[in-house]
């Protein structure tokens, strides 16, 4: 689906890997959510998963680096910046803007506290996104947007 809504609005500059990302490289557990983008890393193999490759941001670009980062992972999106730990103390990411589901982090063994924290720590400030993707106007989603200081 992400592909097919790549080349329906022509992004060329986007470049899909079919991977996970996460804070370790090598085989983990992809569990199916009953609809498409419910999907989500687990620890275990059990009805319902997937073994895929993981990789970690540190590893994609181990010189370059990221104007926009767009994390939208089930929770995963603590395991993904730890992984990315060589581009953050570089300052190699500008802008991450990502889901923040109690939820989803929870899942994941994270919050939404150990999250803000991780990327002040790192030296971003965070705003929270609406459905139209501007900041501080009404009806807030669970998007949010780092910019680095």
């Amino acid at each position: 689906m992400l592909r097919a809504n790549i080349a329906l609005i022509q992004a060329f500059n986007v470049t899909l890997y079919d991977m996970a990302v996460t804070d370790m490289s090598g085989r983990v557990h992809l569990h199916l959510g009953g609809q498409a983008g419910h999907h989500y890393l687990t620890q275990t193999a059990e009805g319902g998963t997937l073994t895929v490759r993981a990789t970690t941001l540190d590893a994609m670009f181990p010189a370059g680096d990221i104007d926009v980062l767009k994390l939208d992972i089930e929770g995963g999106e603590l395991a993904a910046l730890r992984g990315a730990q060589g581009l953050l103390a570089r300052r190699g990411i500008k802008t991450i803007v990502t889901e923040v589901v109690d939820e989803h982090l929870a899942r994941s063994g994270g919050s939404r506290l150990e999250l803000l924290q991780l990327l002040t720590a790192w030296g971003f400030t965070g705003d929270t996104l609406n459905r139209s993707g501007l900041l501080g106007r009404s009806v807030p989603t669970s998007e949010m947007m780092f910019r680095l200081l």
